[in-house]
């Protein structure tokens, strides 16, 4: 048995580009988790989700990191290999923000090459 300190991080993605543009899907989603779990020796689970929000919606997902014991990482590394992550997502999906929420914090990344935010 090993036995390591737990970590728990959540990714929080929506799939629609910008609010209105073409909506993304998990397969698109799964084939960058896959890239970045095998370069990094990471393991994450993928969920699907709706997001309602203030006048829309849109399909989502939350991406989960845990302390994995076969590939232990300090906790700050786990939180910097989540926030390297979470900018890919938002990059490649053309998302205006994306959160990633840690055990006691929630920290929210903005897109800088969007300049329309709404």
């Amino acid at each position: 048995m090993i036995d390591v300190a737990s970590c728990d991080i959540k990714i929080w993605v929506g799939f629609k580009e910008q609010y209105d543009g073409p909506i993304h899907n998990l397969d698109e989603l799964r084939k960058i988790c896959q890239d970045f779990v095998d370069k990094v020796k990471l393991c994450v689970t993928i969920n699907s989700t709706e997001f309602i929000y203030v006048n829309g919606n849109e399909p989502g997902a939350w991406i989960g990191l845990i302390q994995y014991p076969r590939f232990p990482k300090e906790e700050y590394q786990l939180i910097h290999d989540s926030f390297e992550l979470a900018r890919i997502i938002m990059k490649k999906f053309g998302q205006y923000r994306v959160s990633v929420v840690t055990r006691d914090k929630t920290y929210m990344f903005e897109n800088p090459n969007l300049i329309k935010m709404k």
